[in-house]
């Protein structure tokens, strides 16, 4: 009795990842406006964007969002929801600030921070770290990336 029920909750497991995985590609391209999966992974998503670059979406084991990245503000598309500034709303806030924020960014939540963004941008020909809060558009951190 003990080998068959353990043999039922492994099976349901191995029945279900495919399930989740395809659940999660398409909950993924949500948060890509015209997005294309590329490749999908157990808890992560990389969605190809309309204009040809790579977002990662990754997910806690629930299937809610636990974090995004890419390589580009500029080809890079993504729109969490849940209150939270999109990818371009998150830019347009460090340009007002006088900020330019260029090449890799990231969607985190952290205890201290909450929500916020990160990027790499460029000032002055030196290469520059923001943190931005996600939610406010506020300006945590700008400082020289060493």
């Amino acid at each position: 009795m003990k080998n068959t029920h353990v043999f039922t909750v492994c099976l349901s497991v191995l029945l279900s990842t495919p399930l989740l995985a395809r659940d999660l590609s398409q909950k993924g391209v949500e948060y890509v406006p015209k997005g294309m999966v590329v490749e999908n992974k157990t808890d992560e998503v990389k969605i190809k964007t309309a204009n040809g670059g790579i977002v990662e979406v990754e997910f806690t084991r629930d299937g809610e969002l636990d974090e995004a990245s890419g390589d580009s503000v500029i080809h890079d598309e993504f729109v969490p929801g849940q209150g939270l500034l999109s990818l371009k709303e998150a830019v347009q806030q460090l340009q007002e600030n006088g900020k330019n924020p260029s090449g890799d960014w990231s969607l985190k939540n952290s205890f201290i921070k909450g929500w916020h963004y990160e990027f790499e941008g460029i000032e002055a020909g030196k290469s520059m770290d923001y943190v931005l809060d996600a939610k406010t558009g506020k300006l945590l951190e700008s400082k020289r990336d060493d």
